[in-house]
């Protein structure tokens, strides 16, 4: 794939691009605070869902360390 190609392709997408990158940053997941941890959570979902609406296969793995926070 050429440059070229790549650009217009982002050309020709870039307000999806932009819908979503505002999706993204909308959830406040970026953290340590126990107070966002739902956000977090919800940031996760929010990705698998847009991995799988593209096709891409996922999947949600519990955290091991989990138990011990």
């Amino acid at each position: 794939m050429s440059y070229d190609s790549i650009a217009a392709q982002i050309d020709k997408c870039t307000s999806k691009l932009i819908e979503r990158l505002a999706e993204a940053v909308a959830i406040p997941s970026v953290s340590p605070s126990v107070e966002y941890r739902q956000e977090v959570f919800r940031m996760v979902d929010w990705t698998e869902k847009l991995m799988t609406n593209l096709g891409i296969s996922c999947q949600k793995m519990e955290n091991p360390l989990e138990a011990t926070t």
